[in-house]
C-alpha cells in the first residue's frame, strides 16, 4: 500500500503498512508550497482579523446572547490561526517536523480542538436562530447570557476531549532519508509487520474516521439543515421572506459548512484507502482542504460582518458600529412591523397574551 506524503491539513498520517514512510516526490514538494502559501495568506489576514474581532466582541460591546456565541466562534478560528506558523515550517521544509512530539501532539490537538469547537457553535447558532423565530415568547425568558456561557463552557469541554485522541496517537517518526514526520500511530506500537497489530491499526483509524465524520459534519449538518428549513417555513408563513437578509443569512451558513468541511472529511476517508492510482487525487483533495480551512478560519468571519449589507455603505461605518450591525440581536434587521410578525411581546401584558393564545386548549 502506498502512503500520502505528509501533505494533510491537521493530521500528517504517513503510514505503511510495514511502518515505513516514502521521500517527498516532485509532486508532494509543488503541493507542499502551495498548501504553505495558502496557509501563510491565512494566517496574515486572519491573525490581525480574528483578533480584533474578538477585541471588539469582547470588550467593546454590550454583553448579549448573540455576542457570546460569536466572540467564542471566533476565539475557535484563531486557535487554528495560531497552529498555522507551525504547519507553514512544516510543509517547507518538504514535510520534515522540527517542533519535536510535544509540538506534534500539541498542534494537532490544538487545530482539532478548533475544528469540534467551531462546528458546535456553528450548530448551536443554528439552533438559538430558530428558536427566537420559531419560539420566541421561550426565548425571551430562557435565553439568558448566563446559559449561553454554560453553553460554550461546554461545548469548550466536549471539543477538548474530543481532541485527547491525538494527544495519545499523534508521535513523530523518523524516516530512512532522517526526515522526522508528525503522525497517527493508531496501533501505539512500533511492530508494524505483525497481523495482529496491522488489524487493530486499521481497526481504530476506521474508528476515528466514523467518530469525527459523525460528530464533526453528519450530525451538525443535518441540525443546522433541520433549524434552517424549520426557519425558513416560519419566515415564509409571516411573510418576511421579501428583505432577502434572512434568507441569505441561512444560505450562507449552512452552506459554507458543508464547502468547508465536506473535502477535509472525503480526504480522510480517502487515505483510508491510498492506492499509487488514487495519489494524484489525494494531492488535489489536500490542495482543496488547505484553501477551504483557509476561507473557513478566516474570510468566514468577514462574511459574517458584511452579509446583507452594501459594502461600500458598511465600509464607511466605524469598526464599532460594523460589529453592531452584524452581531445585533435584531438578527434580522426586523422593524417594529416585523418583530409583531414574529411574535415578539412589546411589553408584559402583550407577552401574556401571546403566551395565553399560544397555550394548547
Amino acid at each position: 500500500m502506498a502512503s500520502y506524503n505528509g501533505t494533510l491539513t491537521f493530521v500528517p498520517v504517513t503510514l505503511l503498512d510495514n511502518g515505513t514512510a516514502h521521500s517527498s516526490s516532485e509532486g508532494s514538494t509543488v503541493v507542499n508550497i502551495l498548501q504553505a502559501t495558502f496557509l501563510f495568506i491565512t494566517f496574515i489576514v486572519g491573525l490581525p482579523g480574528n483578533s480584533l474581532y474578538l477585541w471588539i466582541l469582547g470588550w467593546k460591546m454590550k454583553r448579549t446572547v448573540m455576542i457570546i456565541w460569536f466572540s467564542h466562534l471566533i476565539a475557535a478560528y484563531l486557535l487554528f490561526t495560531l497552529t498555522i506558523p507551525f504547519r507553514i515550517v512544516f510543509f517547507l521544509l518538504e514535510s520534515h517536523w522540527m517542533f519535536g512530539l510535544v509540538g506534534c501532539k500539541l498542534v494537532s490537538s490544538g487545530m482539532t480542538l478548533s475544528m469540534f469547537s467551531s462546528v458546535f457553535l456553528l450548530m448551536i447558532i443554528s439552533v438559538d436562530r430558530c428558536m427566537l423565530v420559531v419560539h420566541p415568547l421561550w426565548s425571551r425568558f430562557y435565553r439568558t447570557t448566563y446559559r449561553a456561557s454554560a453553553i460554550c463552557v461546554t461545548v469548550w469541554i466536549t471539543a477538548l476531549c474530543l481532541s485527547v485522541p491525538n494527544l495519545i496517537f499523534t508521535e513523530t517518526f523518523v524516516t530512512q532519508e532522517g526526515k522526522t514526520i508528525c503522525r497517527n500511530n493508531y496501533a501505539v506500537s512500533e511492530e508494524w509487520k505483525s497481523w495482529e497489530i496491522q488489524y487493530v491499526r486499521r481497526t481504530v483509524h476506521w474508528s476515528m474516521f466514523i467518530l469525527i465524520l459523525v460528530l464533526g459534519f453528519l450530525f451538525p449538518f443535518s441540525v443546522m439543515t433541520v433549524s434552517y428549513i424549520i426557519l425558513s417555513a416560519k419566515i415564509k408563513q409571516k411573510h418576511l421572506t421579501k428583505s432577502g437578509k434572512s434568507t441569505r443569512v441561512i444560505i450562507m451558513a449552512a452552506g459554507s459548512f458543508f464547502v468547508c468541511w465536506l473535502p477535509y472529511h472525503i480526504f480522510h476517508g480517502l487515505l483510508l484507502y491510498q492506492t499509487d492510482i488514487a495519489m494524484l487525487v489525494l494531492h488535489i483533495m489536500s490542495v482543496i482542504t488547505v484553501i477551504l480551512c483557509c476561507v473557513n478560519a478566516c474570510f468566514t468571519p468577514i462574511f459574517y460582518l458584511f452579509i446583507g449589507e452594501n459594502f461600500k455603505h458598511v465600509f464607511k461605518k466605524s469598526i464599532h458600529s460594523w460589529f453592531r450591525m452584524a452581531f445585533s440581536e435584531n438578527l434580522y434587521s426586523m422593524d417594529s412591523d416585523s418583530e409583531k410578525h414574529l411574535g415578539f411581546p412589546t411589553s408584559h401584558k402583550k407577552m401574556t397574551e401571546s403566551f395565553q393564545l399560544s397555550s394548547p386548549v
